[in-house]
């Protein structure tokens, strides 16, 4: 039997709309710029969850190319540094190997 998931997608809704800060989805509700990769997004994806819209992730990945530094894209908008992990399943989120 399959799990219901209608209260998580209801959630998953709720959580895009108060993250919403325009081009991008919020680290922080409260606070507008705020940004992060969204690279747990890539479990929704893997599992068929579909939690969240495909269209969550085609806009942060188009915020993504805005903030990409020498050696990667930023993990975070309060630090320089970025992580490898995080950068591939990132990356796994773009619709083409060109996406991202």
């Amino acid at each position: 039997m399959a799990p219901d998931t209608r209260d998580c997608s209801r959630n998953g809704e709720e959580v895009v709309e108060m993250a919403d800060d325009g081009d991008h989805y919020r680290l922080s509700f409260d606070r507008p710029g705020t940004w992060s990769q969204k690279y747990n997004l890539i479990w929704d994806r893997l599992l068929g969850l579909n939690l969240f819209p495909i269209e969550v992730a085609r806009r942060e990945i188009t915020y993504y190319k805005t903030k990409q530094n020498k050696f990667g894209y930023r993990s975070i908008n309060r630090e320089t540094y970025t992580k490898l992990d995080w950068i591939v399943w990132t990356a796994t989120l773009a619709e083409s190997t060109e996406g991202f």
